[in-house]
């Protein structure tokens, strides 16, 4: 029997080439699993429509946490939760067709709010902490500039401009 002569340059190059073979294995396994999902989707219709009035957002200790829904008005909202499930953040489009996006503290008084009303006039207000409207911006009549005014704690105006 002859002996056996180890090359470590062959060895080496043995090793590569199985090592590349195992790795284009795998390649070709997990782009057959990409095919067969992408075939899969391709024959999923694709015209499926979820139909609900109202999808609840949950946590993992299944607090609430977002909401889509329409409103029995017709209203469509979608509202943000804090971890006590009172909404902080709240977006909603009217029948009418104004918008509305309304941001409150921890308390649920109005701090912030932007809306577009039905006939495209823009508004800014910010609160104060017993949630009344202290400052703001919006235009009083189509015909008018926008106006910036300033409230007092009794809801007061104490300065406008123009």
């Amino acid at each position: 029997m002859a002996p056996i002569v180890h090359h470590p340059a062959l060895e080496e190059r043995l090793a590569r080439l199985e090592r590349r073979e195992r790795r284009a294995g795998a390649m070709i396994g997990v782009l057959g699993v990409l095919c067969a999902a992408l075939a899969a989707i391709a024959l999923l219709p694709l015209d499926q429509t979820i139909e609900r009035q109202r999808i609840l957002l949950i946590d993992s200790q299944r607090r609430p946490r977002a909401e889509l829904s329409t409103w029995e008005d017709g209203t469509v909202a979608f509202r943000l939760n804090n971890l006590d499930g009172k909404a902080r953040a709240l977006w909603y489009v009217t029948p009418s067709g104004a918008i509305v996006m309304r941001m409150v503290d921890s308390l649920g008084h109005m701090r912030a709010q932007m809306s577009v009303d039905e006939r495209g006039e823009p508004a800014i207000s910010l609160g104060g902490p017993d949630g009344r409207t202290r400052t703001g911006m919006r235009r009083i009549a189509p015909e008018t500039p926008a106006a910036f005014f300033a409230r007092d704690e009794g809801g007061g105006m104490v300065w406008t401009k123009p």
